[in-house]
C-alpha cells in the first residue's frame, strides 16, 4: 500500500512541476517536489522500491522537463541509494530534523548537477543568480516537506 501512495504522490508532482507550479515561482524557483517525493521515498520504503520510484520519477521528470536528458534518470536512484545508507544509522523520528537533512540533500544534488551539466559544457547560469534560485528553493522545498511528511507519516506508518 505505501508503494503505491508514493507511486501516485510521484505522479502528481510531475505533473505539478510541470504545470501549475511554473505559475507560482519566486525569483525563478520552485518547490522541487519530485526530489521531496524522493527523498519521503528513501525514509519511508525499503531499499528496492525506493529505488524503483527514484527511477520511475527520474524517467517522468527528464520527459516532462527542459533540462539535460537522463540526469534525473541517473541522479535520483544514487542520491535515494545514498540517503538510505546515511540515514540507517540514524534515528530520524523529528520532521525538523527530516526536513534539514533533504535541504542538506538537495543543496548538494543542485550542486552537482550544476557540476555535471558544465563538465558536459553547456551553459551555466552565473554564481550569483544560481545561489539566490538554490536558497529559494530551498526555501520553498523545505516548506512543501514538512507539509508532505505531516501527510505521509500517517498514512504509511503500519
Amino acid at each position: 500500500m505505501k508503494k503505491w501512495i508514493f507511486f501516485i504522490l510521484v505522479l502528481a508532482a510531475v505533473l505539478l512541476e510541470a504545470t501549475v507550479l511554473n505559475s507560482f515561482r519566486l525569483f525563478y524557483a520552485k518547490p522541487a517536489l519530485v526530489f521531496t517525493c524522493v527523498v519521503l521515498s528513501a525514509f519511508y520504503l525499503d531499499l528496492g522500491p525506493a529505488l524503483l520510484l527514484a527511477l520511475f520519477a527520474g524517467i517522468l521528470q527528464d520527459i516532462f522537463s527542459a533540462s539535460l536528458y537522463g540526469i534525473h534518470t541517473l541522479l535520483y536512484p544514487v542520491w535515494t541509494y545514498l540517503i538510505i545508507k546515511v540515514t540507517a544509522k540514524m534515528s530520524l523520528e523529528n520532521d525538523y530534523l527530516r526536513m534539514g537533512l533533504a535541504a542538506i540533500f538537495l543543496l548538494i544534488y543542485d550542486i552537482f548537477a550544476r557540476l555535471v551539466l558544465i563538465s558536459l559544457g553547456k551553459p551555466a547560469l552565473a554564481l550569483g543568480i544560481f545561489l539566490r534560485i538554490t536558497f529559494f528553493e530551498l526555501f520553498y522545498t523545505s516548506a512543501v516537506f514538512l507539509l508532505l511528511s505531516k501527510f505521509i507519516r500517517p498514512t504509511v506508518s503500519e
